[in-house]
């Protein structure tokens, strides 16, 4: 199938459905939404041409990037992410922002929030190198809080019922805490689709992770490493026969991703595991997939590969998005592939093609969204692996 090919031609009026508003499951995300500017080494700039303007300001963000790879799938109100606006936020960015909505409103995926104690919007810096992206903080960061999270995803819906799958990006530590602030919430047990942050991704992180199986049993967690964090995180425990010249290459073959994913879902009381893998595409284990399987990656051919940025965790979005709406966990996968592949053909965060009918309307049928400049259906994407 040729992704690149418009779809927007083979479908004149997308298939009308209807919602059962009482069973809509939610999610949410407390990934963060951060404004990026790219710098270039002058290595690199010898070898290749830059994607990104440098000192101009980008949307970013794993949040943002999990945030519309639900979108994908599922309609803004299902969708709750917050977005702490600084004193300095471009009116532009928030232009950006709408047509994931239809409009930035009470009805919008994207909830607005100051803190006077935080005035500015947090920013940092990319920065590119033949050798590795390095990423750095210019302003104090913002957390966001479950508290928010809460109050908000219940605003966002007409049950005002909190969301019921949550996606977030932390380390060990603060994935302890945000668990015991859950606790907090009588009733409340959302499922949560947990990446760890790259630096948090060492041998003497994993003590905090142990404690899962023993402390926070009543949590269904999706953990959800790339294969050089589970690598890292398991390096010295690991029983693995590979040669020091694969280590030392970075070479991460499906033999050890299997591995790593198993030793993850047996001794750390995951609900799952998914293995994220780059082109490879992604070894999921749990669920329906008592003995894990294989999920390819939506594009094959890498030349059609623009930008990786935020592909992961547009991935783990689609994979959230799957599971509200009650497809089992390798189905899920099939989503998050599909999200990432809108994600990196092209520049920035996936683009909504167009839509000609009101916000209600778009509100009201699953299949109106098309993406991406070529108007690529995301159900009819789906059909490359069902």
């Amino acid at each position: 199938m040729d992704l690149l090919r418009s779809q927007s031609e083979e479908q004149d009026r997308p298939e009308t459905i209807t919602i059962d508003t009482k069973t809509q499951k939610t999610v949410a995300t407390l990934g963060m939404f951060i404004l990026d500017r790219f710098e270039y080494t002058e290595d690199y700039l010898k070898t290749r041409k830059p994607l990104s303007q440098p000192g101009e300001w980008y949307i970013g963000g794993g949040g943002t990037y999990a945030a519309v790879g639900a979108r994908v799938w599922l309609k803004p109100e299902q969708i709750t992410m917050i977005i702490h606006k600084g004193l300095d936020f471009p009116e532009s960015t928030v232009e950006q922002l709408e047509p994931y909505s239809g409009g930035i409103d009470e009805r919008s995926m994207f909830k607005f929030i100051v803190d006077p104690d935080h005035p500015k919007t947090t920013r940092a810096l990319n920065t590119y190198s033949n050798e590795l992206r390095q990423f750095q903080y210019l302003t104090q960061k913002r957390q966001i809080k479950v508290e928010e999270i809460f109050t908000q995803s219940c605003n966002n819906n007409q049950n005002l019922l909190p969301a019921d799958y949550i996606h977030m990006i932390c380390s060990p530590t603060r994935l302890l805490s945000i668990l015991d602030q859950i606790r907090s919430f009588d009733g409340w047990n959302p499922t949560l689709i947990y990446e760890p942050v790259p630096d948090s991704c060492k041998p003497e992180n994993v003590t905090d992770l142990l404690k899962l199986k023993n402390d926070y049993q009543t949590f269904k967690i999706i953990f959800s490493p790339n294969n050089f964090e589970a690598y890292e995180f398991l390096k010295t425990r690991l029983v693995y026969d590979i040669s020091t010249t694969e280590l030392n290459s970075g070479t991460c073959n499906k033999k050890l991703i299997e591995t790593l994913g198993r030793s993850f879902y047996d001794d750390f009381g995951f609900e799952a595991v998914i293995i994220r893998s780059g082109e490879l595409g992604s070894w999921a284990i749990g669920g329906n997939l008592e003995n894990g399987s294989w999920v390819s990656s939506l594009i094959k051919d890498q030349s059609q590969v623009v930008d990786q940025t935020g592909a992961g965790n547009a991935f783990l979005g689609g994979v959230m998005a799957g599971l509200a709406l009650s497809k089992p966990l390798l189905e899920s996968c099939y989503y998050g592939s599909i999200s990432a592949g809108l994600t990196i053909t092209q520049l920035g965060l996936p683009k909504i093609y167009k839509s000609k009918d009101s916000y209600d309307t778009l509100r009201s049928k699953d299949d109106l969204t098309l993406w991406n400049e070529n108007g690529l259906n995301p159900k009819e994407l789906l059909k490359t692996f069902i």
